[in-house]
């Protein structure tokens, strides 16, 4: 008899185009993931994963009196998260759990001369397998991309922040010991 569970979540955040000044933007997203595959013995298969893709872009202008005061604002940003498992059980009891976050913030304004971007990720992910034959794998990925531009008369200037992480861990066996791997990556990055 095949018993098992496969269950996945995932949340999306959005926030985009918040007025701050003569020329401002502010955009930012969140991504919350999560994945569990448990296979609880016999001779069976579970998979689950999740794929998400979120992409934003902002322009903005300001036309004063002159030329010098002409600005063009550009911003945008990408995540992608990825997350999968897959166990594979002739008679052992197999488990995934799998947790991920990526964020991504970012603001630019001319008036006061800011720019900022910030990402985050949090990563975590578990397997278990019991003293019976089977296997059990698991991956997750993060990737996130931000570009911020503004030119005016005086020049142009810019900054970009493109980042990824991965994470993969699995165990095959035949009869013996019960293994529990667990794995943490956490990374932040900003300007």
């Amino acid at each position: 008899m095949y018993k098992g569970l496969v269950f996945s979540i995932v949340l999306v955040f959005l926030i985009t185009s918040i007025a701050l000044g003569n020329i401002g933007q502010a955009e930012g997203f969140q991504i919350s993931t999560g994945n569990l595959v448990t296979l609880y013995g016999g001779p069976g298969l579970a998979v689950g994963g999740n794929v998400v893709i979120v992409g934003q872009n902002q322009t903005s202008s300001s036309k004063g009196v002159s030329l010098d005061n002409l600005y063009i604002a550009l911003q945008g940003e990408t995540g992608i998260l990825d997350q999968g498992t897959a166990a594979l059980s002739f008679s052992a009891a197999l488990g995934g759990t799998q947790q991920a976050e990526i964020v991504g913030q970012q603001i630019q304004t001319e008036d006061i001369e800011t720019s900022t971007q910030d990402q985050t990720r949090n990563f975590v992910q578990a397997i278990t397998k019991d003293s019976g034959i089977g296997g059990i794998i698991a991956g997750q990925g993060g990737i996130i991309g931000q570009a911020q531009i503004i030119a005016s008369s005086a020049g142009i200037t810019g900054e970009a922040v493109f980042s990824g992480i991965s994470q993969y861990n699995g165990i095959v066996g035949g009869f013996g010991k019960d293994v529990f791997l667990d794995s943490l990556i956490a990374m932040g990055t900003g300007q």
